[in-house]
């Protein structure tokens, strides 16, 4: 691996190149193999994981978003009076977006609700599942 080193001690890395670089422009370069602890600190540096937080709150901006897309229609049924209008399903839509906006996303495993069905179900499919 062709890298840049941040000075002449070549203790970290700043930057790789799939090839050696003009020195005049790109100091301080040297080659390191791919399991190199400096190499590594720069990958993870450069490429870092999402914490459980993100992960969570990813999934809960998601779930609230389905419910989003949801209750409006079903709350036009239910105001505008349409016979096929189902408010017991509105309700628990609504419970459901709750719910879900109580979810502490702190935790390791939250414990996430369980979407209400009635042909609105797959809205939720697009929630990312932590792992």
């Amino acid at each position: 691996m062709f890298v840049q080193f941040a000075d002449n001690t070549q203790a970290v890395i700043l930057s790789s190149f799939g090839s050696g670089q003009d020195p005049d422009i790109y100091p301080n370069q040297g080659e390191v193999e791919p399991d190199d602890p400096r190499y590594v600190a720069f990958l993870t540096a450069t490429n870092p994981q999402p914490s459980i937080v993100d992960i969570n709150t990813q999934r809960r901006n998601a779930l609230v978003d389905a419910a989003n897309r949801v209750i409006p229609a079903l709350q036009d049924a239910v105001d505008l009076g349409d016979s096929s209008a189902n408010p017991d399903l509105l309700k628990a839509w609504k419970q459901f977006r709750v719910a879900v906006n109580r979810v502490v996303v702190t935790q390791e495993n939250p414990s996430w609700p369980v979407a209400p069905q009635g042909g609105y179900g797959e809205a939720v499919q697009v929630a990312p599942q932590a792992s």
